[in-house]
This record gives structure tokens, C-alpha cells and sequence, in this order.
């Protein structure tokens, strides 16, 4: 969906990198005061390094891409990189961004999704058979998404109770 390549070689160094910038990230986010990143500290060192890791992995995704026959291949990169007209530095900040706040929200969405349809009968059967209705047994496409109301509002609703970067976005009524 993202870059349209086979899992990397070194996965399990990257899902390590993601892991310690997702909670970085919600750490700095709700901290009252952040300290700066080239201070001697332990967690400091382990961001630049995951940031190190992450920068490798996009800046070598990008470079192969652009390096390529240009051309849509459907994917998140490729619009990226039309976006950006094949500007490195752009195409290489959007993607990084996408995967490392996308990768966690989009579990989340899925994670509550589950367990609000676990929690109602009566809409996991409604949604089920809008599904089997409508795509007969077919993968569904985002184009399909129009086509299937049902899903539509199930997913709406469990991002209104449960929002994915409710952290990263604190709000207090006033």
C-alpha cells in the first residue's frame, strides 16, 4: 500500500525504530517541557538512532523509486513522488511521516473496530451483510467505499469514540 516492495531485509531493526519513535513521540507530545535531542542521554540517543534507521530505510525506498521508469504504480509512493515532482527531500518527509504516525493509528482504528463489533450483534451482522451484498466475495477498493454506507458509519463512529492521536492533540473545553 505504502512503497509497493517485499518486506526489508532488516525488518525487525525497523519495527524496533518505529517502536521507539511512536513512543517518543507520545511522550513528547504530552511532556510539559522537551528537552533537546543532541543532549547525552540515553532515550535522546536511542530517537537519533531510530531516526537513523527510519531516514536509511525511506531515503532508499524514495532513491529506488526515482530512480525507476516513472509511472503510477497505485501506491502511496507514487503519488508521493508525482506530489513532490521526484523532489527527494519532500517525497522522504511525507513518507516517513505517513509510516511512523500511519502505522500505529491505522492498528488502533482496527483494534477498536473489532472490539465495537464484538460488543454489537446487531451491527457486525448488519455490516457483514452489506459486504457479502455489495462485493459478492470481491476484495473491496477504496472506490467501493462510497457503495457500502454501513461500513462507512461503523468506522466514522469508532473514530469519534475512540480517536486514534487523541494524545497528540489534547483539547480542553473551555
Amino acid at each position: 500500500t505504502f512503497f509497493s516492495s517485499p518486506p526489508p531485509a532488516d525488518g525487525d531493526t525497523i519495527e524496533q525504530a518505529i517502536q521507539i519513535l511512536s513512543e517518543t513521540a507520545f511522550r513528547e507530545s504530552t511532556a510539559p517541557l522537551v528537552l533537546p535531542d543532541w543532549l547525552p542521554l540515553a532515550a535522546k540517543r536511542r530517537k537519533r538512532w531510530a531516526m537513523d534507521v527510519m531516514d536509511g530505510f525511506v531515503c532508499r525506498l524514495v532513491d529506488a523509486r526515482r530512480a525507476a521508469v516513472a509511472g503510477d504504480r497505485g501506491d502511496l509512493l507514487s503519488m508521493l513522488v508525482e506530489q513532490h515532482e521526484g523532489n527527494r527531500t519532500a517525497i522522504r518527509d511525507d513518507a516517513m511521516s505517513l509510516l511512523i504516525a500511519g502505522h500505529e493509528t491505522s492498528g488502533a482504528l482496527l483494534g477498536w473496530t473489532a472490539q465495537c463489533l464484538v460488543q454489537s450483534p446487531v451491527w457486525r451482522e448488519r455490516l457483514c451483510s452489506e459486504l457479502d451484498c455489495e462485493l459478492r466475495g470481491v476484495l473491496p477498493r477504496a472506490s467501493d467505499l462510497s457503495r457500502l454506507p454501513v461500513l462507512r458509519a461503523v468506522i466514522m463512529e469508532v473514530l469519534r469514540l475512540y480517536p486514534p492521536a487523541y494524545a497528540l492533540f489534547l483539547r480542553r473545553a473551555t
